[in-house]
Order: C-alpha cells, then structure tokens, then sequence
C-alpha cells in the first residue's frame, strides 16, 4: 500500500453550504439592525465554524486570516458591559463580518464572476 488513493466525495457540499452561509448573513443583518450584537456575536462564530477549513486554506504569511480573527475575538472576549465597551463591541463584529466575507469571496463561496474572455467565439 505504497501510493496513497486519492478519493474524490461522491458528493458535492458546496452549495448546501452556500445555502447555510446565504442563511446565516440574512439572520446576522437582522440581529445587527436591531442591535442585538449579542446574537450578532453568536451568529459571526456560527460563520467562521461554517468557513474554518476555508480560512485554513486562504491564510499564509502575508493575509494571516486566522490571526486576524483570534485577535479580533480575543477583544470581545476582553470587552465588559459598559456603553463604551457596546459601541466598541459593534465595531469589533462588523470587521469580523468584514474579513469573514473576504474569506468567503477568496474561497469562491460569495459573488463570482464569469471570465467571458476565456469562452470560444463561433
């Protein structure tokens, strides 16, 4: 048993996942409109479990993606209750949500478009 076996999924996932991450920032737009940023928070790590193999794959040294995030949620972590600290709170959610969609574009989960220069002309 020298050459390992390459094995290929029978089945596709990817757009069932497309579908739970379309799901999950419909939900997360609403918990933001109405400021509940603690289920806003919930919802974002809900994102980043449902793109970790992904932020895996697109971090190197130059775009620590997986650096970023733990910095980002060790903060909130440190964060307490006070006003300051929601407002603080708010910007810290939306830069995750902001590079949570970055690693969702990079990973071809999110708006693609098609190259048309590539197509044979007939």
């Amino acid at each position: 048993m020298g050459e390992e076996e390459k094995k290929v999924s029978e089945f596709n996932e990817s757009m069932l996942q497309i579908q739970r991450l379309h799901n999950h920032w419909l939900e997360l737009s609403k918990f933001r409109e109405q400021g509940d940023l603690g289920k806003a928070k919930f919802k974002l790590d809900s994102i980043e479990i449902e793109l970790m193999n992904d932020i895996r794959d697109v971090t190197d040294k130059d775009d620590n993606y997986i650096g970023k995030l733990e910095n980002i949620n060790k903060e909130i972590h440190n964060l307490n209750n006070e006003l300051k600290s929601i407002v603080e709170l708010y910007k810290l959610l939306k830069e995750k949500e902001i590079i949570l969609r970055q690693i969702q574009q990079l990973c071809g989960k999110g708006s693609r478009y098609r190259d048309f220069s590539e197509d044979e002309m007939d």
